[in-house]
Formats: C-alpha cells, structure tokens, sequence
C-alpha cells in the first residue's frame, strides 16, 4: 500500500463551487418558483443546492490547484465542507457535474464549522504518519486566521508542512 506523503483539503462553498449565497439564493428560489423559501437553515437545506433552481459553477483558481494535486504522487485529495452529512448525495451530485473526484468526503456533523473541519486536520495527521504536508483551501477569513495559528503552534508542524491557501 501507499504511503500518504501530501494532503490536499478543499473546502466546498464558494472555496471549490460557487453556489448560492443565502440572500439572493432565497430570491432566485422565489423568482423561480414562486414561493417563499422554507423556515429552514440555508446552508443545511437542500434546496440550496438545488441544479434545477441554481448553476453552480465551479470557482477556477482551485480547479487548477485540484488539478496540479491529483498528479502528485502519494497523495490524497479530501474534500472537508462545513454542510452537513445529511446533504452528502447533493454535494457529490454537483461536484460529478464537474467531475470532480475526491479520496475522501467529509460532510459535518452538526457541530460548529470551524472545530469539525480542525478536529478532521488534527485526525489526519494522527491517520497518516508518513505525512510531509498539509494544504488547507478555504474561503472562511475567521476560520484561516484560527487554522493558521493552529498550524503555528501544532507541535507535528515541525514534521509536517501545513498550508493554508485562502480562496476567494
């Protein structure tokens, strides 16, 4: 078996695909259908993600950066998004659209964004031993302030190579 040397992780909103923001998603909702958007989370919604309501188009930057990291030897490809698990099946739908492939998908589990996606870091460098780096992509400036300090202090960074790349 291969040894893990390179992981890349890829946020999904607005990071890999850029899908409908909350406000104007509601409006296109109603423009589209006629009706008011239901009395429910956006981001936990499936109509958010809805190809027959919304075009999500992928977002190039990090396509060109998927790209140069699916030919990297040793390496994996994850994605780790804030939406939670319940969602999964529409998430992959959009992301195939593209054709976009990951190792591993990592859909949250209710918890807060933020600690789901560091808990998920953390437990990759604990999986893989033979780990040299660690890209992080993301979108979220609150949460790559706390995940750059993290890396910083994350006692494996002298071993590890942790990147944080800010998409926007």
């Amino acid at each position: 078996m291969t040894k893990v040397k390179h992981i890349y992780c890829y946020d999904f909103d607005k990071t890999f695909i850029r899908t409908a923001e909350k406000v104007e998603g509601k409006k296109k909702y109603h423009e589209v259908t006629g009706l008011t958007f239901p009395k429910e989370d956006w981001w936990q919604s499936p109509i958010s993600l809805d190809m027959n309501i919304f075009y999500p188009t992928r977002n190039e930057f990090t396509y060109q950066e998927y790209k140069k990291s699916k030919a990297v030897p040793d390496a994996m490809n994850f994605l780790v998004t804030g939406r939670v698990l319940a969602l999964k099946d529409h998430v992959i739908k959009i992301l195939d659209f593209h054709d976009l492939k990951f190792d591993r998908y990592y859909l949250k589990d209710g918890n807060d964004t933020f600690i789901y996606k560091l808990n998920k870091f953390k437990s990759f460098l604990e999986e893989f031993p033979e780990l040299e780096s660690l890209t992080i992509y993301d979108d979220r400036v609150d949460h790559l302030y706390k995940f750059k300090e993290w890396a910083d202090n994350e006692p494996r960074g002298q071993y590890v190579d942790i990147k944080i790349i800010e998409v926007s």
